[in-house]
């Protein structure tokens, strides 16, 4: 019995020390950084990778997040500093030696946001050239492959309390 209590006084003990980093609110950015913090945690979370966060169609109540890693970024001639864009990421964390980029349609792409990208080599200008026609061949553009053994993390979170969240791991995006 007292080993019973005991492990489960140090579950509660440790639930409310990771709780105690988290951010509370109903912010969408805040939710992204505290899901940030619990991702950092999981086994997958590499030192010095990239992950791109993915806002899914949220509803009423829940933000829906999934984050994948990223080797780079492919920018359309539209995508410009200063600038609104529909795809290309606009916002940015670096926590624990690793990158994380989301997109916000209320943000734009900022310099501090490019000179991140390229310190990290993530800038690729395929498409800018491709738009630019400066390919001689189709031979010439790169091939993008995928990794069929990618992990992804959804994260549902309540908007009225972002500090509850459901988290689900899945090998299909």
């Amino acid at each position: 019995m007292k080993k019973i209590i005991s492990a489960t006084l140090i579950t509660l003990i440790s639930i409310s020390c990771a709780n105690a980093y988290m951010i509370k609110g109903e912010r969408k950015e805040d939710a992204i950084k505290n899901i940030i913090i619990d991702f950092t945690k999981t086994k997958n979370n590499k030192i010095e990778s990239i992950y791109e966060i993915t806002e899914l169609k949220s509803s009423d109540k829940l933000y829906a997040f999934v984050f994948n890693e990223r080797k780079w970024y492919t920018p359309k001639q539209s995508d410009t500093i200063n600038g609104k864009t529909k795809s290309f990421p606009t916002s940015y964390v670096e926590y624990k030696k690793r990158l994380y980029l989301w997109h916000d349609n209320d943000s734009i792409i900022s310099k501090g946001l490019i000179d991140v990208l390229t310190k990290y080599k993530l800038m690729d200008s395929t498409l800018i050239k491709k738009e630019r026609g400066l390919f001689v061949s189709e031979d010439e553009i790169p091939i993008i492959k995928t990794d069929e053994r990618a992990r992804y993390y959804y994260y549902f979170v309540c908007k009225k309390n972002i500090s509850e969240y459901v988290k689900v791991k899945s090998n299909k995006p």
